[in-house]
């Protein structure tokens, strides 16, 4: 794959019982004076391979670096009263931050949604993704409630960072997290550029939805599927994949 947009929100390390008794055991056994022995120090080894073994988060994040071209999500909490208030993000999201050409103060005609607040995803993933992309929802934008409006950008502790689509498209486009991606704020900027091309955007910088039907809409493969060598991995080169959750009660289901 080209790109791969893990679109699941992880903002917790995993609660594995297992692998909490192993390193309970671990921290024990390591004051013991026979740690050191070599029966000690071979039993110590194994109970590192098999913390290893257990530790989900940490193979998830070898994954995410090693794969090297991984968009990972975050939501911001939406609130019409902030703007431009500076705030402590993990170093990760700084990074992701676009570009912006500021108007002199009351000249923009654009005006994209501020937030408060953002739940992002763990730094040990954060830390080793290439990039990051809000995944809000604004069915309010509209009296009816039907989600048929992307928010391309959100401004956020005086920065302006990309929605979970903008940053995978970036992505895939050549450009690495905040570069590549333009925000011109000036009356005669245009708003969004990518890679010196216009965005087509409104004035609060989204654009409307474009759903494609079911008999045209791209290929789905089940996780099941993939993992047990059922289909080939040729399917995927050169494309973007997205992988999310779907089974009834778990996935998104919005009215469009």
């Amino acid at each position: 794959a080209k790109v791969i947009g893990l679109n699941i929100l992880f903002t917790e390390p995993e609660e594995s019982t297992g692998l909490k008794t192993v390193r309970t055991l671990k921290d024990d056994f390591s004051r013991l004076k026979i740690a050191n022995s070599s029966d000690g120090k071979a039993f110590s080894s194994n109970l590192i391979a098999i913390e290893a073994e257990l530790d989900n988060d940490k193979k998830l994040s070898n994954a995410i670096e090693t794969a090297g071209n991984v968009v990972l999500p975050f939501v911001f909490t939406i609130s019409s009263d902030i703007h431009g208030e500076e705030v402590e993000a993990p170093e990760f999201v700084v990074r992701s931050a676009l570009n912006a050409i500021m108007p002199p103060e009351g000249e923009t005609i654009y005006a994209p949604f501020p937030a408060s607040d953002a739940l992002y995803p763990l730094d040990e993933f954060g830390n080793v993704g290439s990039g990051i992309g809000h995944m809000n929802k604004f069915p309010g934008k509209f009296p009816d409630g039907i989600d048929r409006w992307e928010g391309l950008v959100v401004e956020h502790g005086g920065g302006v960072f990309p929605s979970y689509a903008l940053a995978v498209a970036n992505k895939y486009a050549g450009g690495s997290a905040g570069e590549s991606v333009t925000i011109d704020l000036r009356p005669e900027g245009g708003g969004i550029k990518m890679r010196g091309a216009d965005v087509p955007a409104d004035d609060n910088l989204g654009m409307l939805i474009n759903y494609y039907d079911p008999s045209s809409r791209f290929p789905v493969y089940s996780f099941f599927d993939v993992y047990n060598d059922k289909v080939s991995l040729s399917v995927f080169k050169g494309k973007i994949v997205l992988i999310g959750i779907t089974d009834i009660g778990l996935g998104d289901v919005s009215p469009t």
